[in-house]
């Protein structure tokens, strides 16, 4: 290899192992708007136990290729592992969490109730990501979380936490693997296997972030009241300076 050729392999490399670390973590969700009701200011302490309902998913906020049979199956099985990623979530990081079976009322009264929707789910397309990606065929999950607190019988508002996110800008294998094609394997000769992201993951990704949002959420509301101590507290990925903007809940 002459001197200009090894030249070239090792600026295409070190633009490579660039663009990966750019947009290796593009993919992401974060709490763009978190709201909360006077409730919240009279909360003392961390409740004992939470309660996470299935979220109700519309057929109308849905972007996918299934239909029938097949669409409700999706629906089930996208809010089951929203709801068992809340409670791994939850039970590690803030309280002990039960999934409420359909129609199932929670039973321990000093607790919070974590419910909500579906606003959009867009597939995406798992070719075009894997391919291309930098946002091409990128998926996208937007849901709205209410946040409840039973310590008084009648469920009292506290939040209302909406989060957006999906895979975004992160590349594709044609990108990835562009150098490998013009230089050839001996003038990647330097790059570790695992250097350079591949595929995306799809929604369950997406749902496995959301869950991990709307805990560090809640977590560091606690920790801003004092409810938990610092070394205990997640920190969320909301915009701004992420305080929590009191509302009227008549409105």
């Amino acid at each position: 290899m002459d001197a200009s050729h090894a030249r070239l392999s090792r600026i295409a490399i070190l633009l490579t192992l660039g663009g990966s670390l750019l947009f290796s973590g593009c993919a992401s969700v974060t709490a763009r708007k978190i709201s909360g009701s006077p409730a919240s200011q009279s909360v003392r302490a961390v409740p004992p136990h939470i309660y996470v309902r299935d979220y109700s998913i519309p057929a109308k906020n849905l972007r996918v290729d299934r239909s029938g049979e097949n669409l409700e199956a999706f629906q089930r099985d996208l809010t089951g592992k929203l709801s068992a990623s809340l409670a791994q979530q939850l039970n590690r990081n803030l309280a002990p969490t039960t999934i409420l079976a359909k129609g199932a009322k929670p039973t321990q009264r000093n607790s919070w109730l974590i419910e909500g929707r579906f606003d959009r789910v867009e597939q995406g397309s798992r070719a075009l990501r894997s391919i291309f990606g930098f946002g091409l065929g990128g998926t996208k999950v937007v849901a709205t979380t209410v946040v409840s607190d039973l310590s008084r019988g009648k469920p009292r508002h506290i939040m209302t936490i909406q989060t957006s996110g999906g895979s975004n800008a992160s590349p594709g294998t044609v990108i990835n693997l562009a150098p490998i094609v013009v230089l050839g394997p001996v003038g990647l000769g330097g790059v570790a296997a695992g250097a350079v992201p591949g595929a995306l993951p799809g929604l369950g990704a997406d749902v496995k972030r959301t869950a991990r949002e709307i805990t560090a959420v809640l977590s560091d509301y606690c920790y801003q009241r004092g409810l938990i101590f610092e070394k205990q507290a997640m920190q969320p990925k909301k915009p701004g300076s992420g305080q929590l903007r009191i509302s009227d809940p008549a409105r």
